[in-house]
């Protein structure tokens, strides 16, 4: 496991305990933000959600999968004492 990724790892675990997420609901987000991390090479919540746009874009994920990871970039940026502004796109 990468350094980025036990970092993501962690945060996750943060969110988790804060947010009161089910272990399966952390194991999805963390799952889903993998690839967002690999790409950006970095926890930086406003890459993350630029990375995340990005694959929306490109039409590998969802606009459900998109609202969701969100909801979890947001919350890490809570960590990081940023507001990551988001509005939640309309799901098919």
């Amino acid at each position: 496991m990468s350094q980025l990724h036990e970092e993501l790892t962690k945060l996750i675990t943060k969110v988790q305990r804060v947010r009161g997420w089910s272990y399966p609901t952390a194991q999805r987000r963390l799952k889903g933000l993998i690839p967002i991390v690999d790409k950006v090479k970095s926890l930086d919540a406003d890459k993350l959600m630029d990375g995340l746009w990005k694959r929306y874009k490109e039409g590998i994920i969802s606009s459900s999968t998109l609202n969701r990871e969100a909801a979890a970039i947001k919350e890490i940026g809570k960590i990081q004492g940023k507001d990551i502004p988001f509005k939640r796109l309309r799901e098919d």
